[in-house]
């Protein structure tokens, strides 16, 4: 139900049209509540914000609740990253971060093999412990867009796509589709 919901989430249509939806199609309501409980602490992020109202509103019967206003600046600027094209959200990242260009260069070149220190570390381990560093570097006031799901995401997409070691996708599409998810 949580893979459900956050794949909703990322729907462009207004949160009461994919609560309507939804509702017509959720036929247990302990399944919502098991999911409700593993969405609650991880509302910090805009999708799985999102998804946490969704369900709500589907679980109880009310309407949506909106956005907490405290996060409200925060939850756009990630969903505008996510409708970006990959390439052109990580030049956005690289501009609030710029320790994402020496990233993306040691990448590039092959270079993350040497900084790595370990022939066995894969591309996904040596990332991981990269991108913590670089994301959460920034005391910039776009920290909490730094530090989100969304933002550690299209870097690591970007990032992967670049080396040729896996394919994930194009830098061309964003994470997040226009297109209306089939619910």
């Amino acid at each position: 139900m949580v893979t459900v919901a956050r794949l909703i989430a990322g729907s462009p249509a207004d949160d009461e049209e994919v609560a309507r939806r939804m509702r017509r199609r959720v036929k247990d309501p302990e399944a919502v509540q098991l999911a409700l409980q593993e969405l609650r602490p991880r509302r910090t992020d805009f999708l799985d914000d999102r998804a946490y109202r969704i369900l709500e509103a589907v679980g109880t019967g009310q309407p949506v609740a909106p956005v907490d206003p405290a996060c409200e600046e925060n939850f756009l600027a990630q969903e505008r990253l996510a409708r970006l094209p990959i390439k052109d959200a990580f030049a956005t990242l690289a501009d609030l971060a710029p320790g994402l260009r020496l990233l993306e260069a040691r990448v590039a070149d092959g270079g993350w093999r040497a900084d790595a220190g370990d022939p066995d570390l894969g591309l996904d381990a040596y990332l991981d412990q990269r991108l913590d560093d670089v994301l959460k570097s920034s005391d910039s006031s776009a920290a909490a867009v730094l530090g989100s799901i969304v933002a550690r995401t299209i870097a690591t997409m970007y990032l992967t796509i670049i080396s040729g070691e896996q394919a994930v996708g194009d830098v061309d599409s964003p994470l997040l589709s226009s297109d209306e998810v089939p619910i």
